[in-house]
């Protein structure tokens, strides 16, 4: 095992240092930047120079905390407190709760499903159009379904069919007659 103490250690490009009791990780610079495979963990803090880059090309180089998302900077992170005091205070007047949809996993063997709203309609007056989707194999369901036990709060769907697998969703829109 190698120990270094108050020392440099020089890497050629392409040259690199093995981790892991089995050398499952790997460390090595190619000239530009530093790669290192797997997970790594940081003690203390990480000081990023210029900007962090994900795998998918965005980098980004500051995390900010303004409430009104003044900057608008597209290398910018926002943070929590920030995120939820600019939805406070931007959402005015009402909301318009005519309509939701949603997309409801079926279990295997399901007989039934009951949909929840996030919040209820004032009244059962709303029309229900739903479907089952097959999520795996993109199989057409031909499983009809009745929707019953309708309430303010949501609705339940009856399957004539058989659900056979763990690949099945209750697709689902509504809208306040």
């Amino acid at each position: 095992m190698a120990k270094f103490r108050n020392e440099d250690l020089l890497l050629s490009t392409m040259q690199k240092i093995w981790l892991g009791d089995n050398n499952e990780r790997a460390a090595y610079f190619d000239g530009t930047a530093l790669t290192i495979s797997g997970a790594m963990t940081i003690s203390g803090s990480l000081l990023i120079e210029e900007e962090l880059e994900f795998s998918t090309g965005v980098g980004v180089d500051k995390i900010l905390d303004e409430d009104d998302m003044g900057s608008d900077d597209v290398y910018a992170l926002a943070t929590q407190q920030s995120i939820k005091a600019y939805v406070s205070t931007s959402i005015s007047g009402t909301v318009d709760d005519s309509r939701k949809s949603g997309r409801t996993f079926i279990p295997k063997k399901s007989k039934a499903i009951t949909v929840t709203f996030p919040s209820p309609y004032p009244s059962i007056n709303y029309t229900v159009v739903a479907g089952i989707s097959n999520v795996v194999d993109n199989k057409v369901s031909i499983y009809p379904l009745v929707v019953t036990a309708k309430q303010v709060g949501g609705f339940t769907a009856k399957f004539s069919g058989k659900i056979d697998k763990d690949n099945y969703y209750l697709e689902w829109i509504t809208v306040l007659d």
